[in-house]
């Protein structure tokens, strides 16, 4: 239902990153990701012991992709091309429009925005483009990075699996996180609200400014003109006094 969404694969882009589709060159790079224990330790999957377990993984995930099962974006940096993680759309359910999400980054560039800015941009391609009605993530619950950046992305806790996945021979307790369409419309209006807000607050304030201005500027005239009439009686007193 959705693969036409795919076909040819969509690149994303931000302004920090392209979000496009692996291949075979994205080997070296996406290994150093996936050999790290740290990345890999809220996940099901092991860290990768070569290159070669990594190379049929991005074979795996092309597949999966060609079968309308599973896409996954590389994250490239702009700066340098250097492929730094992925980000995916996982057990899509064609029938009602739902889909899961999930992103990784190796770990010398988590900490730095690249994680929110590639999910955003796979959040807006899902909702306006795909046209998903649900997006939602699991997250184990001592993952505090990735709650943390859900929540920043204005997702939605919707309860705890109580031993929901089994994660390194260990039954560990699941967050679900969703988000709607209709609310992340509802973000996007609350930040143009916001915007419009604060121009009106912005052109009230300098509509007082004027109207101050203004209030000022009458009470100067009205004090020079206060101000000359002691004058020209000064005036006339000196020519009677010259007079004189």
């Amino acid at each position: 239902m959705y693969s036409r969404y795919f076909k040819p694969f969509p690149t994303l882009e931000t302004e920090r990153l392209i979000l496009r589709k692996l291949n075979k060159h994205d080997a070296e790079d996406l290994y150093e990701y996936c050999k790290s224990y740290k990345s890999a330790r809220f996940s099901k999957w092991q860290p990768h012991e070569s290159v070669a377990v990594t190379k049929s993984f991005i074979n795996y995930s092309l597949g999966l992709a060609k079968r309308g099962e599973y896409f996954t974006w590389g994250i490239e940096l702009k700066s340098n091309g250097k492929l730094i993680g992925t980000c995916s759309y996982n057990n899509i359910d064609n029938e009602y429009k739902i889909a899961e999400i999930g992103y990784g980054l190796t770990e010398a560039y988590q900490g730095k925005g690249y994680a929110k800015e590639a999910v955003s941009a796979i959040l807006e391609y899902g909702f306006c483009t795909v046209g998903f009605i649900r997006m939602y993530a699991q997250v184990v619950k001592e993952n505090i990075q990735s709650v943390n950046l859900l929540e920043a992305l204005g997702f939605e806790c919707e309860g705890l699996l109580k031993n929901g996945v089994y994660l390194k021979g260990t039954p560990a307790d699941v967050f679900i996180f969703g988000m709607t369409d209709k609310a992340y419309g509802v973000e996007i209006a609350s930040e143009e609200t916001l915007d419009n807000t604060q121009e009106t607050i912005v052109l009230k304030e300098t509509s007082e400014e004027t109207v101050t201005n203004e209030e000022e500027s009458e009470e100067v005239e009205e004090l020079e003109e206060a101000t000359e009439e002691p004058t020209e009686t000064n005036e006339e007193e000196t020519e009677d006094g010259e007079n004189c």
